[in-house]
């Protein structure tokens, strides 16, 4: 997700929250449909090469699918903004409640999927783990699960080393990360935010490169999200705060920058894309600045669209996202992020019991995998997500 997180992890339409707060769906669209992109993502990487190798059109027609991390930029930002929306808007100067409360709501919200999603894993990939040995698949990457593998995941604490980080469920590192910057956001970012915006950027850029420059090692983790949380932390100051300093960005005559500025942006980070594509020496630094322009993309198409819901004109990016199928997936955005994986390689082993070739098994690849994954995640949703939404 958050949150996506690192993941999609705080929806926004199912928070109980005070009456006067503001109620911004489009969010909820925002991370259904980059969740159902992550999920797209996987699903090209599950497809077998020698069917590729056969059909040439599949790979053209799934190449879009494979920019995954770009989603959890999304994410990110998407959380940073929700969990500074209540401190904004009530012009708080830490939490709501204070750090062990929302420590709790934050773990109440997310540990219980997530674990679910962890103990559904670990069981299938003990039942097919002879079969992921001689195929090879990329499920067969999340081998093998040892105490090591399961004690960093239960501990959130998988993505520090990059021999846990993908295993069991590859799309958990995330979720790892959003989790660690919950506590610098309250402990960290809030309390430098409320003083200078620019020592928390910095303070963040600094942790987050921390590991690469002393430890050599980390970028699988993208630690600089951090970053990208602190520009959704700006957007809902930008669209929520009392003060004159925050109101002044988003009078009725900058409203039009906000949106040339997202535009701005997004051909920027497609541009940085193809560049970096052509210079695989960048690395992870490569990352880092494409991370920092697409978050600074939905920051602005954030504030954006919040800017014309307040103006009770929502624009036709508002009325988009606010589809009812946007919303739907954006409603269990979270558990289809968690639960996917899982789901999709319990498929992927079924396919390749049928000995489906060509055409039929593509489309079972593709539509089969996708309508499995919304389609059992729902239940799943109810099971072990719903019922921690509300108290």
């Amino acid at each position: 997700m958050p949150d996506t997180q690192a993941a999609p992890i705080d929806t926004v339409s199912t928070q109980k929250a005070a009456s006067d707060r503001p109620r911004l769906h489009f969010l909820d669209g925002i991370r259904g449909i980059t969740s159902l992109y992550v999920m797209w993502t996987h699903l090209a990487l599950f497809l077998p090469p020698d069917l590729l190798f056969t059909q040439p059109w599949l790979d053209q027609a799934t190449s879009w699918m494979r920019e995954g991390r770009t989603a959890v930029a999304v994410f990110i930002v998407l959380s940073g903004y929700c969990l500074m929306l209540p401190v904004a808007f009530k012009g708080l100067e830490g939490v709501p409640g204070g750090f062990q409360e929302y420590i709790l709501r934050r773990a109440r919200r997310i540990f219980p999927p997530y674990y679910a999603a962890l103990v559904l894993s670990i069981v299938l990939l003990f039942v097919f783990r002879s079969r992921l040995l001689e195929v090879q698949t990329f499920w067969s990457s999340m081998l093998p699960v040892n105490v090591g593998t399961v004690i960093s995941h239960v501990l959130m604490m998988h993505n520090v080393n990059e021999q846990w980080i993908t295993r069991i469920d590859a799309p958990m590192w995330s979720v790892a990360t959003e989790w660690q910057i919950y506590f610098l956001f309250a402990l960290l970012f809030l309390p430098l935010f409320k003083k200078s915006v620019s020592a928390a950027l910095v303070a963040a850029l600094a942790i987050g490169l921390a590991p690469m420059f002393f430890l050599h090692r980390g970028e699988g983790a993208s630690p600089w999200f951090g970053v990208l949380f602190c520009f959704g932390m700006i957007g809902a100051s930008v669209c929520h705060a009392g003060s004159e300093r925050w109101r002044r960005f988003r009078s009725g005559s900058v409203y039009a920058l906000w949106g040339a500025s997202a535009l701005a942006a997004v051909v920027l980070s497609a541009g940085w894309h193809l560049f970096r594509a052509r210079h695989q020496t960048l690395l992870w630094k490569g990352e880092l600045v494409e991370d920092v322009l697409v978050g600074m993309a939905v920051m602005c198409a954030i504030v954006w669209c919040t800017l014309s819901v307040q103006n009770g004109a929502p624009n036709l990016l508002v009325r988009l996202l606010q589809s009812r199928p946007l919303l739907f997936l954006g409603t269990i955005s979270y558990s289809l992020y968690l639960f996917h994986v899982p789901l999709l390689g319990a498929w992927d082993m079924g396919i390749r019991a049928l000995g489906l070739s060509g055409v039929p098994a593509a489309l079972l690849y593709l539509f089969g995998g996708t309508a499995i994954s919304i389609g059992l995640t729902y239940p799943l949703y109810r099971a072990f997500e719903k019922p921690f939404l509300t108290r």
